[in-house]
């Protein structure tokens, strides 16, 4: 394992993760630990929003977007930091598990990728309440 690569919590293949972006909590982080804070897309008991884009899971992407709105922070730009990462992370697995013919790949990325933009959109729009400012 080289130094930039981050470490794995047991229970977690490590080449599903490469590249994402989280902060060191989450990777140092127990699957126990993830579930308590952790609940896919959407607010939890909150209206059911799929953890798919049409097809590819991006479930590791919410995970750790769960995770920073639930660490919190003391300011919006934390806020922004975590949607973000959400952001560049679907974008990552969009990217990497995308599969298919020359078109059909290159659709479905392009598809995929606007699904990303509207939940981006959406927890911008909607998320705060949900974020846990530390003042």
């Amino acid at each position: 394992m080289s130094d930039s690569t981050p470490p794995v919590a047991p229970g977690l293949e490590q080449h599903k993760l490469a590249d994402l972006k989280a902060p060191p909590s989450f990777w140092n982080s127990s699957p126990e630990a993830r579930a308590l804070r952790c609940n896919g897309a959407g607010a939890k008991g909150g209206i059911a929003v799929p953890n798919t884009f049409w097809g590819l899971s991006c479930l590791e992407a919410f995970d750790i977007h769960d995770w920073m709105y639930a660490e919190g922070g003391s300011n919006e730009p934390a806020r922004l930091t975590a949607d973000l990462y959400m952001l560049v992370n679907c974008q990552l697995l969009i990217e990497r598990r995308t599969t298919g013919t020359w078109l059909l790949g290159k659709f479905m990325r392009w598809l995929r990728g606007v699904r990303a933009n509207t939940y981006y959109n959406a927890v911008r729009d909607f998320g705060a309440s949900a974020f846990s400012f530390n003042t």
